[in-house]
């Protein structure tokens, strides 16, 4: 009898043994499952542009994005949690909050699927003018094509003419713009607001002789000098309308009066 409780006792002694054994090797092996570490820089290596440590074939899990804004404007960083079917401007995903030039953040997120995934800034324009860009899950980083269809080419057989000669007379020159003349003292320091024009993306979007940009989504601000005033300028870039975001929240009133002031100058006289 005394022998056959010493056995019961020892099998129990080695049940509860192997049962702590096994949940401090399962805590173990959670604990040593670490976050993929990828540093994010705003603003470099332009105004309206991110720098990843790394964006391909990252392991599928919890990644953890450490951002820091190095640029002169405000910016947030955000991960788009669905797999991306074209190059967006938006979408459903985690951010940041914004942050102002100097501060950092650290976003984590867990993407389990393969796949490529987008990430953008969400301030106004700032994606529009190319803050944005893709990482991939046990992948590369690239988005997924557009697919085109392919034209249906026919092909005629038709006699050859005869040659002939033909004078192709010079384009004419295009007439010089005429800058109407100032008459408004400037409300800004024009020379801060070239400096902001370009690291805003302006130029993307503008045409503006003075700044050499050849932007077509936005007015052409040298044809239309005639109807700018500096109050107008800066109620545009303020509240935006149309096609252009508003920058409220990522201008100070100070910048966006030398912005004023700078079109104003290089468009007037």
């Amino acid at each position: 009898m005394q022998h056959r409780r010493s056995l019961m006792l020892l099998t129990f002694c080695c049940l509860a043994f192997t049962s702590l054994l096994s949940a401090f090797l399962i805590k173990s092996a959670k604990a040593s499952v670490k976050p993929t570490i990828v540093t994010v820089t705003a603003g470099k290596p332009s105004e309206l542009a991110f720098k990843l440590s790394k964006s391909s074939k990252l392991p599928a899990g919890q990644i953890e994005f450490k951002v820091t804004n190095d640029g002169k404007l405000t910016h947030d960083f955000k991960i788009c949690t669905r797999l991306a079917s074209a190059s967006a401007n938006a979408c459903v995903g985690e951010a940041t909050k914004m942050l102002k030039p100097g501060q950092s953040a650290t976003l984590t997120v867990t993407l389990k699927n393969k796949g490529t995934y987008e990430y953008l800034c969400t301030v106004p324009g700032h994606a529009a003018a190319g803050m944005k860009g893709f990482i991939g899950i046990a992948t590369n980083a690239t988005a997924y094509p557009v697919t085109t269809p392919t034209p249906t080419t026919t092909t005629t057989t038709a006699p050859t003419p005869p040659p002939t000669t033909t004078t192709t007379a010079a384009p004419a020159p295009a007439p010089p713009v005429t800058k109407p003349p100032a008459t408004e003292p400037l409300g800004g320091d024009p020379v801060d607001g070239a400096s902001v024009f370009a690291s805003a993306g302006c130029t993307s979007c503008h045409t503006l002789a003075a700044a050499g940009s050849t932007g077509t989504i936005g007015p052409d601000l040298d044809s239309i000098a005639n109807e700018l005033t500096q109050a107008l300028i800066v109620n545009q870039v303020t509240n935006g309308g149309q096609t252009m975001p508003s920058f409220a929240q990522s201008l100070t009133p100070t910048q966006i009066n030398d912005v004023a002031a700078y079109v104003y100058q290089s468009t007037h006289a």
